[in-house]
């Protein structure tokens, strides 16, 4: 349902679901069009200590991962909603 983006220095920069690319193929773009541009910036992401807010951010957001970062932005974990 989703992905999440790496951009250099391996730093997490976006998700990608599902939804993402329907609405793009609604906005009339192509399947060549760059990730980019369409990945969603505003993504929920945690850092290790704050595991527990997982559960209520998957109740609440509607979102079925969310990223687990260190201090420098580079993916740990990923937490899933199942």
């Amino acid at each position: 349902r989703s992905v999440i983006v790496v951009g250099e220095r391996r730093r997490v920069v976006g998700t990608l679901s599902d939804g993402d690319i329907r609405k793009a193929l609604l906005d009339h773009r192509l399947l060549t069009t760059p990730v980019h541009q369409v990945m969603n910036l505003n993504f929920i992401a945690l850092t290790p200590g704050e595991e527990s807010r997982a559960q209520a951010l998957f109740d609440q957001e509607h979102v079925f991962l969310i990223p687990l970062l260190d201090e420098a932005g580079r993916l740990v974990k990923i937490l899933t909603a199942y």
